[in-house]
């Protein structure tokens, strides 16, 4: 998934990137990289390609990059599991792409005033749907996007987002956007609305 900033200055950070069958993706550009679980290695081409000119940061810590802030909380340590919470242009997402387990309460507490929070809802190496909607009622963001579920392009055996959308007691079959545009100001008007991206694998 890829955040993008406003202007042609602006700063992209590119969350966990990955293929469908788990390997690292050969092609990041010049975008900040976050990586939230020790999955397979990156490959060398894209840890090169991510540390020039962006970076690339896969340690739990604070970060500030190209007017990006990015802070990585570690919820497990060995394999690391974490949650980016990444601030651009005044909108804070966090991203529990590493997280296959729902953490404790005092972990979900760190997160306040959340304006969209990804999630994995497939299972598999991700949360269940059941899980993830537990999660989301927890931190109460103004917009979800729901990642890792079963596509055609899915190696592994992840569940469908039908499950996670009866979940969240929305449409079995929700809209998809191939890009989502948001400001901040009109985030903030929702009360919780799920958005889901197209798959472009």
């Amino acid at each position: 998934m890829l955040l993008e900033g406003k202007g042609k200055e602006a700063a992209s950070v590119l969350l966990d990137p990955y293929t469908p069958d788990g390997k690292a993706l050969r092609r990041v550009g010049d975008s900040i990289v976050v990586v939230t679980t020790q999955r397979e290695k990156l490959s060398e081409a894209s840890e090169k390609a991510a540390s020039t000119p962006a970076r690339l940061i896969t340690s739990p810590g604070e970060y500030d990059v190209r007017e990006v802030s990015i802070n990585l909380f570690a919820a497990e340590r060995s394999p690391m599991r974490a949650a980016a919470v990444i601030t651009i242009d005044g909108i804070i997402t966090v991203h529990l792409g590493g997280l296959a387990t729902a953490p404790s309460e005092s972990f979900i507490e760190q997160f306040e005033h959340v304006d969209i929070l990804t999630v994995c809802v497939g299972g598999e190496d991700g949360m269940s749907a059941s899980a993830a909607s537990n999660i989301v009622r927890a931190i109460e963001p103004h917009v979800v996007i729901p990642l890792r579920y079963r596509t055609e392009a899915s190696a592994k055996n992840y569940g469908p987002l039908s499950a996670f959308l009866k979940e969240m007691g929305a449409p079995a079959v929700a809209d998809q956007e191939a890009r989502i545009k948001l400001e901040a100001d009109e985030i903030r008007t929702f009360e919780m609305r799920v958005l889901v991206l197209r798959d472009q694998s």
